[in-house]
């Protein structure tokens, strides 16, 4: 009986199609259980963190104080904080300039980061971040990297050290900095931030002339 192992070419020939096929089904395999791993966890991350209100209400956040024109308010976030009332509200229309200045150490557990995210970004590929990135808030956006968000169900925006923007809404402004959010928590769904994350800085929000 011939087999793979034999002279015969064309018996090898039909030896490596099989195998090619073999390992290119089993790639496959693997891409569709890592896309299912990651959509479960984005599905799971989201229904936990709207469920619970991680921003809270924007009728009781504290931040019904719009920016003048040419004035400014600087405030002081921390990382540890899910969803921080920064006590300003932004104006739907108007342009704005948003500051971050980090204070002290910025880090996740050990790996050394900024208000950009990581400041390696190999970092990002550790065993325990991978396994969690389908729990990470925004996938398109880096670990640590500090975002922001007009009112409670408002679209996210990545501020980093710092952006100009024009509000698509009118709302107080949440920031927090992109990290996971545990599935399925009975009452404190901020663990991963509060056992974790360190750091502190001071946010500056500025209303711009159009």
């Amino acid at each position: 009986q011939r087999g793979c192992r034999s002279g015969d070419i064309v018996m090898k020939s039909i030896c490596s199609y099989l195998i090619s096929r073999w390992i290119w089904f089993s790639v496959l395999i693997l891409f569709l259980l890592a896309l299912f791993y990651i959509l479960l966890g984005q599905v799971l991350m989201i229904t936990t963190a709207n469920v619970k209100g991680l921003c809270g209400d924007d009728r009781k956040a504290g931040a019904e104080r719009p920016v003048g024109l040419f004035a400014h308010k600087t405030i002081e976030f921390h990382t540890q904080n899910p969803c921080f009332d920064s006590g300003v509200h932004l104006e739907a229309g108007e342009r704005y300039k948003i500051s971050v200045e980090a204070v002290g150490v910025w880090k996740d557990a050990s790996i050394p980061a900024d208000p950009a995210g990581f400041k390696n970004w190999t970092d990002n590929l550790r065993f325990v971040m991978l396994a969690a990135l389908p729990l990470r808030r925004h996938l398109t956006d880096g670990w640590f990297v500090v975002m922001g968000k007009i009112g409670q169900h408002g679209d996210a925006f990545p501020i980093r050290h710092g952006r100009r923007l024009k509000a698509s809404a009118s709302g107080p402004l949440y920031l927090y900095v992109n990290d996971a959010i545990p599935p399925f928590c009975s009452s404190d769904c901020s663990s991963f931030y509060t056992m974790n994350n360190e750091g502190r800085a001071r946010v500056t929000v500025e209303k711009l002339s159009l």
